[in-house]
């Protein structure tokens, strides 16, 4: 006996009849005598109970299932809320990245005109260096020679 068909226009009868029986109660069940294992398991199979036990374990299934959901929710609620303060943290150092990046490339352009300052001034005194040490050195020697006479 399939409890779940595949094609939903099979009807199986013999199925339906045993479903829907009234005379055994939940209670004349429960007191029928044997182990409470056998008890059990004949309670848990869908073929042994009643409508009023179809229901209940229907219901209990539902409720099982409704809390499963809620928490379901609850993480999916709790993982949509992290996203958005992850985002909203991604924007905070998109910011902080972009002043960075701002600062990076003025100082660079302060560090190439002073590298090239340093480059022209480098040029222009091998340019000039020779005479202006001959300049330097001439002053040097008239002072000290001014001061020791």
């Amino acid at each position: 006996m399939k409890r779940y068909r595949d094609n939903p226009n099979e009807i199986d009868n013999s199925y339906k009849d045993s479903l829907f029986q009234t005379t055994n109660s939940y209670s004349d069940q429960q007191g029928s005598g044997g182990s409470e294992e056998e008890e059990q398991s004949k309670n848990s199979s869908p073929n042994n109970l009643n409508n009023k036990q179809l229901y209940l374990d229907n219901e209990n299934e539902l409720q099982t299932q409704d809390q499963l959901i809620d928490n379901l929710h609850n993480s999916v609620s709790r993982q949509h809320s992290m996203g958005l303060t992850i985002n909203e943290e991604l924007d905070h150092h998109m910011i902080l990245l972009n002043d960075l990046e701002t600062g990076i490339d003025s100082q660079n352009r302060k560090i190439n005109r002073a590298r090239n300052n340093l480059n022209h001034f480098t040029t222009e005194l091998k340019k000039r260096g020779d005479w202006m040490t001959i300049i330097i050195l001439t002053i040097i020697l008239l002072f000290l020679l001014i001061v020791v006479k």
